[in-house]
């Protein structure tokens, strides 16, 4: 089933000092020897921190271990896994070793990425517009398909002596 899957299984030391396997399907290199070397080889540098700080209160907390964060992918470009993994403990509650899946979450971050990208110049494009036309004494107004006012700068609000809070939604005849 692990082979024939398209997720990424690891285990790891108790400590997570070492990792002892890990199958990488092809987005990260596989290793069938331990290595202690893990960290440098698969983890971005600059999420390192957050990574080891999430094993940490997993390990003290003897609890499964969730995190989105970024890879260093076979070709050499960067890619992003959700990686999860469960302690495996022995009759005495002690940790034994971990065993983990991770799968490639890499399209759907560079999605994301994408979308806060243009909302933030969408959001800048806005304030620029907002501030034109705020400045102008001439009365700009934006109504939606219902006639409803979705826009209005502050001289027609002036003229109104209404608030943008309630102008907001109305119709000509309502204001």
């Amino acid at each position: 089933l692990v082979t024939a899957s398209s997720t990424i299984i690891y285990r790891m030391s108790p400590d997570w000092t070492k990792m002892l396997y890990l199958l990488g399907q092809d987005l990260i290199p596989d290793t069938n020897n331990p290595s202690s070397s893990w960290l440098e080889t698969y983890i971005f540098p600059d999420d390192r921190p957050f990574v080891l700080k999430a094993i940490n209160e997993a390990i003290r907390g003897k609890r499964l271990f969730q995190l989105e964060h970024r890879v260093r992918r076979v070709d050499g470009s960067v890619g992003w896994t959700l990686s999860r993994a469960v302690p495996l403990l022995d009759s005495d509650g002690e940790i034994l070793e971990w065993f983990g899946a991770a799968m490639d979450v890499t399209e759907r971050k560079h999605a994301e990425q994408e979308v806060l990208s243009l909302a933030a110049r969408s959001d800048q494009q806005r304030r620029l517009y907002e501030t034109v036309l705020s400045n102008t004494p001439d009365l700009v107004y934006v109504f939606n398909l219902n006639h409803q006012f979705i826009y209005a700068n502050n001289a027609l609000l002036a003229m109104w002596g209404k608030t943008w809070i309630e102008a907001h939604g109305k119709t000509c005849v309502e204001l």
